[in-house]
């Protein structure tokens, strides 16, 4: 979004500033310049008013939004509120909701006793000290103030996912419906002093805003406070969320600050009492509880949304009944289910039994609080992934009986996790005809259904026999020197 001026009007209207600008434009050239200067019309004027009664002198920026109500980017745009709480600023053209946030500024107390409103104490805010309001598309100004802020809270914490526009524009119904008039729109009157050409509206939302500087001054005292800090005023906001003063807000417990209990409509019989004069003669305002609580939450209708899903997986069989419904669920643990409001959410994989082996397909699915539900197909294989084992037999060490030797090897120990372990096939490389004298490695060999095998070596040792003595003499005599016949 462009910014084509922004515009203080402290004293001076837009028209009034482009006008200057010509002037000005004009008068300072130099008639030989070949430079043409020329002031634009602004292609969007966004204008209203900050109170608390009228905030003098606060800061006013502008900021595009998000989808949760949320102030998106750097401002915009800025100007300042003039005695009146009056601001302006120019902006391109654009059909995009604004966030309007003041900060600062002075107010005269309305809700002072004092009978001369000149003499009423006069409050100063602190720079984040801070109101805020959401000015639609299709307004071009805005009434920022403690019930508007109110409204954007209340559609900020009903938003679940990406609906804030549709919940805060529900909201703004129920409220228009409860206080007789647009709380956005309407430019409330003065509360102190109301003009005398100032709408029915204007007036009745003046009350409300008298109404409500009650309540805030009740609270500055239960805190021992001789005048509301911004605090109060923050806390009463949320308070006012549920359109009811009693110490809750719609997300629970307003704090950390001490509360009161008031009736809000009491409140504003008793500033409009307290200020009878400039409110004779008109109606007084009676707010319709009940209908600004109403919840702006729109029913969820959308169903949560599957991610990392895999068109097919295999999964290795632990047994002949397949793979067990844990195993499949740590396989499949990387899918998520995301709902828009609920976050993430339980995926119900549809077992109750092992996963056979072969080829399954397999539906998962995912509901959220509102019962939406969601489901994916998965085509799942069961496969005998795993080995055989084997152990071989224990070394054999015999003696030979000839040039080969026949050798009792035993049998190995095998077992799968699948197939059984009759079925299983067990072969080895010894030779059919003995072993030679020597040390022999013998290969055993063990395959499963699936084809899958495995090995486990037997030494095999053949030792040669000692030879054997025959025909022998007894001892006999020699003569050194002499031959010798055995």
């Amino acid at each position: 979004m462009r910014v084509t001026g922004t515009t203080p009007i402290k004293t001076l209207n837009i028209n009034c500033l482009v006008i200057l600008a010509v002037l000005a434009t004009a008068c300072n050239s130099d008639s030989s310049s070949d430079v043409v200067t020329s002031v634009a019309a602004p292609d969007r004027t966004v204008s209203g008013q900050v109170a608390k009664g009228p905030l003098d002198g606060a800061l006013v920026e502008v900021f595009a939004v998000d989808d949760h109500g949320q102030a998106q980017g750097p401002a915009i745009a800025t100007s300042l509120t003039d005695a009146n709480g009056n601001w302006a600023v120019s902006l391109s053209a654009d059909d995009q909701p604004l966030l309007v946030r003041s900060s600062g500024g002075r107010y005269v107390d309305e809700a002072d006793p004092e009978p001369d409103p000149a003499q009423r104490r006069s409050v100063t805010l602190q720079p984040d000290d801070q109101f805020e309001a959401l000015l639609p598309p299709t307004l071009s100004s805005i009434a920022i103030n403690a019930y508007t802020n109110a409204l954007l809270r209340k559609s900020r914490a009903e938003t679940q996912g990406a609906d804030f526009l549709a919940v805060h524009a529900t909201n703004r119904e129920f409220y228009s419906r409860a206080f007789g008039f647009d709380l956005l729109s309407t430019i409330p009157a003065d509360p102190i002093a109301p003009a005398a050409s100032a709408s029915a509206d204007a007036v009745a939302y003046s009350q409300a805003l008298g109404g409500i500087a009650n309540v805030i001054n009740a609270v500055a005292i239960a805190n021992g406070q001789a005048i509301a800090d911004f605090a109060a005023i923050d806390a009463v906001i949320d308070d006012l969320t549920n359109c009811s003063i009693d110490g809750r807000s719609i997300d629970g417990d307003v704090g950390p600050i001490v509360m009161v209990t008031r009736d809000l409509n009491a409140e504003i019989l008793r500033f409009r009492n307290n200020n009878f004069a400039a409110h004779s003669g008109r109606g007084l305002l009676q707010i319709s509880l009940a209908e600004c609580q109403r919840s702006g939450r729109l029913p969820d209708r959308t169903a949560p949304q599957f991610s990392n899903v895999p068109a097919s997986v295999t999964i290795a069989a632990s047994s002949a009944a397949g793979a067990t419904v844990a195993e499949v669920g740590a396989v499949l643990g990387g899918i998520e289910a995301i709902d828009d409001r609920d976050g993430p959410v339980s995926i119900d994989f549809g077992l109750d039994a092992p996963l056979p082996l072969g080829n399954n397909s397999l539906t998962i699915s995912a509901s959220d609080a509102a019962g939406n539900s969601a489901t994916s197909t998965i085509e799942v294989v069961v496969a005998d992934l795993d080995p055989p084992t084997i152990t071989a037999p224990v070394s054999v060490d015999v003696m030979s009986v000839g040039v080969l030797t026949q050798v009792t090897l035993g049998a190995p120990q095998v077992a799968d996790n699948v197939t059984a372990t009759a079925s299983l096939q067990v072969s080895n490389d010894a030779p059919a005809d003995g072993f030679t004298v020597g040390i022999h490695l013998v290969t055993w060999t063990v395959s499963d259904a699936a084809g899958l095998s495995a090995s486990a070596q037997q030494q095999v040792i053949v030792r040669n026999q000692a030879p054997v003595l025959s025909n022998a003499v007894g001892d006999q005599q020699a003569i050194e020197g002499q031959p010798f016949t055995l």
